[in-house]
């Protein structure tokens, strides 16, 4: 069959039936009538449209992206293959009972929410499911690890969307997204998730992907801080309660007629500490510290004063004050705004709810 054949065989009705939302794109290429088209404007826009196949950059049929296990005990006994997501936006296929396809994305445009960006070259592995068994069973996710075969899983990392900054789809969205229902059954079959569980984080509110940046199930849980940002939102999850605090202007220089606010740029990873210092003996209060540069922390400006404290790795976060001296960055549980939030998330938290 030649290629122009090919290419006329090959129409909105038989290619793109289950992909409605897309049909009216496809039909525009094509016309309302059945006639050829190039190959290379075929390609054009069949690469942004999810067939739930593999990506075939050679001739021949597409070989099916499946996920059969999420367990990585059980990926060599069930036959897992690694998959190949390389350049997709949305390529996965869940092989269950029927066939559910289920999408995931890179990650999306921070300009543009709709628009997702594909995932990086090179992304060849398996999806998984992990839970750090240092903190509460709701802190469980989806990940991606890097692999050229299952027998290298341990040996892999995992897909990352920053520096320190892991790919994953946290519990809250296996369970709130209905076109996630398959990764959910799936988990609750293989008993990786409890059905107790996900009847309780259903009752809580649902947040959108790009609200899911930093979710903290305990108070000593590490978490990453861009230094040139002013603004950090923070959701604590407990499974009675899902509740959000800012943190603002932490590494923020605020002196009139400043032209650069945020004098620094770097990514470090912190946790917060309940509070031993004196003065907070009678005022409870959180302190942060930096435990290490995930990549190195520069000045803007070279120049700069230093008005604002370089965060440093093993020290608590230290603010300038008023009166010209240095003092740990501190959160009162009773004089900040959500002060009172974070104390209720403590005293769950505590009590192993």
């Amino acid at each position: 069959m030649s290629s122009r054949q090919f290419a006329y065989r090959i129409t909105s009705s038989t290619l793109f039936s289950r992909h409605a939302w897309k049909e009216k794109r496809c039909r525009s290429l094509l016309g309302h009538e059945q006639r050829p088209v190039s190959v290379n404007r075929l390609r054009e826009f069949s690469s942004s449209i999810s067939f739930g196949m593999g990506h075939s950059r050679g001739p021949g049929p597409r070989p099916e992206r499946s996920i059969l296990t999420l367990s990585p005990e059980r990926m060599t006994s069930v036959g897992q293959q690694v998959l190949d997501l390389s350049d997709f936006s949305s390529p996965v296929r869940y092989v269950g009972p029927k066939n559910d396809p289920v999408q995931f994305i890179y990650r999306t445009s921070p300009m543009k929410p709709w628009s997702p960006i594909h995932f990086p070259p090179k992304t060849r592995g398996t999806m998984y499911y992990r839970r750090d068994p240092r903190l509460s069973p709701l802190s469980g996710e989806l990940r991606f690890r890097i692999c050229d075969s299952i027998a290298q899983f341990h040996e892999g990392k995992d897909l990352q969307l920053d520096v320190g900054e892991p790919w994953n789809v946290p519990l809250l969205r296996i369970v709130h997204r209905d076109q996630l229902r398959p990764m959910r059954k799936l988990l609750i079959q293989e008993g990786l998730l409890d059905e107790d569980l996900v009847a309780d984080v259903m009752k809580l509110p649902y947040l959108s992907g790009y609200k899911c940046k930093i979710l903290l199930y305990e108070i000593g849980q590490p978490f990453v801080m861009n230094v040139n940002r002013d603004v950090w939102t923070i959701w604590l999850v407990t499974r009675q309660t899902l509740q959000g605090m800012l943190l603002q202007k932490i590494f923020y220089d605020q002196r009139p007629g400043r032209k650069i606010r945020s004098p620094y740029t770097g990514r470090v990873r912190v946790r917060f500490e309940i509070s031993t210092l004196p003065e907070h003996a009678n005022d409870p209060a959180l302190v942060l510290r930096v435990l290490d540069e995930l990549t190195p922390v520069k000045y803007v400006d070279p120049n700069y004063d230093g008005y604002v404290c370089r965060p440093s790795p093993g020290e608590l976060l230290t603010k300038r004050r008023e009166n010209g001296s240095y003092r740990p960055w501190s959160y009162s549980f009773t004089k900040r705004a959500h002060g009172e939030i974070m104390s209720k998330f403590i005293r769950l938290t505590d009590s192993k709810s």
